[in-house]
């Protein structure tokens, strides 16, 4: 911006835009190995951006450590400016562009609420259950009940079903607008299963999936998300917590 302002000045005899007199410019960077990208003072005494006259000096330091030495030195020696830029036109720019990106952001939530399916799928494995627990039909509807109200789901019906043998156990299934709960135990091998489904924005599957890992205390578990939302790039995360 100075060296336009500088040229634009010289085209048309404005002596109001000058030079630089009075540079220091702070840098880490060695012209010798490509740094500044070759832009020293002598150069910039080339483009008009300073003055052949001006009191310069490089400064290799780390710019945490100068300014703060800078500014205590201003403040010392009592350095007032005379005249304060005016940076309302800065301030102004900024808050356009703010503006603008809120709007952009707006624009998009909307356009993915209406134009896509947003699916949100978290599932994972329970060892080391209580066997009462794993067992209590009655005890696992009401907790998954309860899971589809705090992921804000709206529940249809909730069916169970209980299973003899030995890899027999307990299946709770709720189904829900926004899609399932499901909830298998098998009492003799202390584990369980928990899969939590949802499509929607205002539903949040993970909160149900923690509700259940408390209610049913494993004493370590796995938990997976998969995003299957109707978009081309899709994620994928595991966690195990022990």
């Amino acid at each position: 911006m100075t060296i336009i302002n500088t040229l634009l000045a010289e085209k048309h005899g404005d002596d109001s835009i000058k030079s630089l007199d009075y540079v220091v410019q702070i840098t880490t960077d060695m012209p010798q190995w490509g740094g500044l990208s070759g832009a020293t003072l002598e150069e910039a005494i080339s483009w008009g951006k300073v003055s052949p006259s001006a009191k310069k000096r490089v400064v290799y330091v780390d710019a945490t450590i100068a300014l703060p030495i800078l500014v205590q030195g201003l403040i010392e020696e009592k350095v007032v400016r005379e005249n304060i830029p005016d940076f309302s036109w800065f301030l102004m720019s900024m808050l356009l562009n703010l503006i603008r990106v809120i709007e952009m952001v707006s624009s998009m939530r909307k356009a993915i609420s209406e134009d896509m399916i947003v699916g949100k799928h978290v599932y994972g494995d329970l060892y080391d259950i209580d066997k009462d627990v794993a067992n209590n039909e009655e005890f696992l509807r009401k907790a998954v009940v309860k899971a589809a109200e705090i992921a804000n789901m709206t529940l249809v019906d909730v069916k169970s079903w209980r299973f003899g043998g030995i890899k027999g156990g307990v299946l709770v299934l709720a189904l829900v607008i926004e899609s399932h709960i499901a909830v298998h135990t098998w009492p003799e091998y202390k584990y369980a299963t928990v899969d939590v489904y949802t499509c929607g924005m205002k539903n949040d599957p993970l909160k149900a999936f923690e509700y259940l890992i408390n209610m049913l205390r494993p004493k370590r578990y796995t938990s997976n998300y998969i995003d299957r939302s109707s978009l081309k790039s899709k994620s994928t995360f595991t966690w195990r917590n022990m």
